[in-house]
């Protein structure tokens, strides 16, 4: 059934449910390094784009340039990366005639090295990754280098079944340890790698509700009414349109949430929870609770503390 409804915060003010909206996003670390992570993928992508390459590419061309002639599940390894996706990533690198791939003594292992137009693609990429590199630092100002350590020590987090990372890298197996530094010491990388910490320890304890932490976003700032339509969803989590409506269409198809048509404008959809989204949303409450604690144990309460300021000085800084 279709019904006609207010939208629930109609007699609230749209900018306060908005600030309270996004000082609950500002609360979370894993909606901040979600918001790092597409901020400064956004300052990478001009160069990214002229290289046609994508930044996953990039880190296993280095990769490939700093270890040439190992295995493709050892680079996986040094990268942090599962081995169905070095595989894709290394299939397009060889397409673009970047990597080439020879014979192991393992038949099942192929052995990677970066051609000579691979070499000169990423010698040209680098610089441009250093000036985003640098831009991050200095939205962060004199606690950038502090930032990087701390993240670092989220990605090697052990506390999850997160791909591992084999960091720092076997020395003896590094000829170019220089391109592989290149990637570590990036803030890209490191945020990346924290980041996939989170989902993994985020998952491992939602794991019983089979949602994901933007299921989790949704369905909280729908739970205190700071939100009431796609839109404001996508206003508050900068999720794009196309990802908001697939995770709308999960949590609708399994009951969690239910849309209305508004009453002055049929096109727009006014979202509201049902008792069952109401209690995972508590539900889940705990769950989070629980994977912020595992995520930030290798960080003092004190580092926690600047970690969270240091996320949200970044995205306010690097944010258009």
């Amino acid at each position: 059934m279709n019904l006609s409804i207010q939208p629930i915060n109609s007699l609230s003010e749209p900018a306060q449910l908005f600030q309270a909206a996004r000082s609950l996003q500002r609360s979370r670390v894993g909606a901040l390094l979600y918001r790092a992570q597409q901020l400064v993928s956004g300052l990478l992508a001009p160069s990214m784009n002229e290289a046609n390459l994508t930044l996953g590419q990039i880190e296993v061309l280095a990769g490939a340039c700093a270890a040439p002639f190992q295995d493709q599940i050892t680079l996986a390894k040094y990268l942090g990366i599962d081995r169905s996706s070095i595989t894709s990533l290394v299939d397009m690198l060889e397409s673009k005639s970047l990597i080439e791939r020879s014979a192991h003594q393992d038949r099942r292992r192929r052995l990677l090295a970066a051609s000579d137009l691979g070499h000169a693609a990423l010698e040209h990429i680098l610089p441009h990754r250093d000036a985003v590199a640098a831009q991050v630092m200095a939205a962060l100002g004199e606690d950038g280098e502090d930032f990087l350590t701390r993240l670092r020590r989220l990605g090697e987090n052990s506390a999850s079944n997160a791909t591992p990372w084999l960091c720092p890298a076997d020395p003896q197996s590094i000829d170019h340890p220089e391109y592989l530094d290149a990637v570590y010491r990036h803030p890209s990388f490191l945020i990346r790698r924290a980041f996939q910490v989170a989902m993994a320890i985020f998952t491992e304890e939602a794991q019983a509700y089979g949602v994901n932490p933007m299921h989790y976003t949704i369905l909280t700032l729908l739970a205190k009414n700071y939100v009431s339509d796609q839109s404001e969803l996508i206003r508050v989590t900068d999720v794009n349109k196309s990802v908001m409506i697939l995770l709308l269409n999960r949590l609708e198809k399994r009951g969690f949430l239910r849309r209305a048509t508004f009453e002055n404008d049929r096109r727009r959809k006014i979202l509201s929870l049902t008792d069952d989204g109401q209690r995972l949303a508590a539900a889940l409450n705990t769950c989070v609770a629980r994977y912020e604690r595992r995520l930030f144990q290798p960080l003092r309460a004190d580092e926690q503390h600047m970690m969270m300021e240091n996320l949200r000085c970044l995205t306010d800084n690097l944010a258009p």
